[in-house]
């Protein structure tokens, strides 16, 4: 199984629990996980969990929240751990309206600025959008292309949104834990996604799946989603985990990656 967005930095984890997890990820059936950043704190820890572990990747970027904090530094720390071979993404990147922690027009400025500097890095990128998308889809149609690839992480837009999504950029989409929970509304869209271009995450520590909803995601509760998924398509559970892990390592490129 690969864990495509985690966030083992984050102070819910203390610091023996978060190496237990890390001694466990091969027991636990995972091949890789993918630290998201948010911040320069983040991205910076998770290089150096990148460096303690072979299985964890690392994502460089400025969450909309932390938009108010980019700046000319920020940027070219992100250059500088983005040369590591371990880091695998632009993200977690874009527009969050639901908790409006910076100013829209701050949010859609450092999100273009990340759009075009994963460009030139040849990153792909890593979306989080929330309660934005009309503004989002405008930033992606005004970037242009992104030849090194776009994933969707929690995707929670809509038909219409996943097909535009799908056929201007060949959108890549992942789910999380939410999928397990009794009122999630958004089965057609797991059903529907292009095999090639269906991936699983957990959020860790967020948004921890049934039957473990209410406790701290880690990333073996992954399983959990992938289970669902697999229920969902109406396929075995190995085949939901074949595909998730061949389309991980696609566009994160993980069989590059040291």
């Amino acid at each position: 199984m690969t864990d495509t967005h985690v966030h083992l930095d984050d102070a819910r984890y203390g610091e023996a629990e978060r190496q237990e997890i890390l001694d466990n990820l091969e027991r636990d059936g995972l091949t890789a996980v993918i630290n998201a950043a948010c911040d320069l704190t983040s991205m910076r820890a998770g290089a150096r969990l990148a460096e303690r572990c072979s299985k964890v990747f690392f994502t460089v970027g400025c969450h909309p929240h932390d938009a108010k904090s980019y700046d000319d530094a920020f940027e070219r720390e992100i250059v500088r751990l983005a040369k590591n071979p371990k880091a695998v993404a632009m993200g977690e990147i874009g527009l969050d309206y639901h908790y409006d922690l910076s100013e829209r027009d701050v949010q859609k400025e450092v999100f273009s600025r990340q759009l075009s500097l994963a460009r030139k890095l040849g990153l792909p990128v890593v979306l989080h959008t929330r309660d934005a998308w009309k503004d989002t889809l405008d930033i992606l149609r005004e970037e242009g292309s992104f030849p090194h690839g776009l994933l969707l992480h929690c995707f929670s837009g809509s038909a219409e949104i996943m097909k535009i999504l799908s056929e201007k950029y060949d959108a890549y989409f992942a789910f999380g834990g939410a999928i397990t929970f009794k009122n999630y509304g958004g089965a057609e869209l797991v059903r529907t996604v292009g095999e090639n271009r269906l991936l699983c995450e957990t959020d860790c520590p967020y948004l921890t799946p049934e039957p473990f909803r209410g406790k701290v995601n880690r990333p073996a509760f992954v399983r959990y989603t992938l289970e669902k998924i697999a229920a969902i398509r109406g396929i075995a559970f190995s085949e939901a985990e074949r595909i998730t892990e061949n389309n991980a390592a696609r566009f994160f490129g993980l069989e590059k990656a040291v």
